[in-house]
């Protein structure tokens, strides 16, 4: 303690070299914590309302376009980006779906229909980029199938356009049935026009192999698998949109997403 002329006592202990680098250390930490803080409050604001705007509107396409593609039986992508957009399904009480997306007017607006009666229009999106590098859709329709039991079987469904391709079987063996005007001939299908089916189904266990198609147009979905064991690949939708951060932003949001539709017709 001190002493009356406000001297150290001769047995008061001091701070030691340790203890004050220590406190050193401390004080750096939290001004470091204290900066990095602040940078990441400064970058936040910086981006601010628009950053914010452009994510909105890219999360609000990508949430009605996936919700109508996980019902669609039937997915035509039209023009050269791929818009406009058609899905089809029908219900299991016979109630038809027909819910068009185009792109215009930097908007995306989704167009629905129940029985051939209009519905609605709703603006789904804003501030879309139309430049068809930065906001697109497209199907890619090759991939694999894996039928484990014998009857499991997948179908094959044409689009708007004509379309074909080849099924090729690397094990086991398949039954093929056709409908509308659909052909197959060893290996090689044909869907001229909408409604078009190829079934294939497992004559004996432990199915597999490969399809593509040429234009991809046409729509894969399993149609038979009673121990939800079976599998079939393709028929993915790539969508891509780009949505500015509004009226006049040069910032802008692009995201890319693949979106399968229903397992099952």
């Amino acid at each position: 303690m001190f002493n009356k002329l406000g001297l150290i006592h001769k047995n008061q202990s001091g701070v030691t070299l340790a203890e004050l680098l220590v406190v050193i250390a401390i004080i750096g930490v939290i001004v470091v914590t204290v900066n990095t803080a602040i940078s990441q409050t400064i970058g936040l604001s910086t981006r601010g309302p628009e950053s914010m705007t452009a994510i909105k509107q890219v999360e609000n396409a990508f949430y009605w376009i996936g919700r109508d593609i996980k019902q669609a039986q039937t997915i035509e992508p039209g023009g050269v980006e791929g818009f406009p957009l058609r899905l089809v399904w029908v219900e299991w009480d016979g109630v038809t779906h027909e819910v068009i997306y185009t792109v215009a007017d930097n908007e995306l607006k989704r167009s629905c229909s129940i029985n051939g009666t209009a519905a609605g229009d709703i603006v789904v999106a804003q501030y879309i980029d139309t430049d068809t590098e930065k906001t697109n859709c497209r199907l890619t329709t090759d991939g694999v199938f894996k039928l484990p039991d014998s009857n499991d079987a997948f179908t094959i469904a044409g689009g708007a356009m004509a379309d074909n391709g080849q099924i090729v079987i690397t094990a086991g063996s398949v039954s093929v049935a056709t409908t509308g005007t659909a052909t197959y001939d060893a290996g090689a299908w044909t869907a001229p026009a909408a409604g078009d089916n190829i079934t294939v189904a497992a004559t004996t266990d432990d199915t597999r192999g490969s399809w593509t198609a040429d234009n991809m147009t046409a729509v894969v979905a399993l149609s038979v698998d009673d121990d939800s064991d079976a599998l079939v690949t393709g028929s993915v939708l790539v969508v891509t949109i780009t949505a500015f951060g509004g009226e006049g932003s040069q910032l802008s949001e692009t995201r890319v997403t693949k979106i399968n539709p229903r397992s099952r017709l």
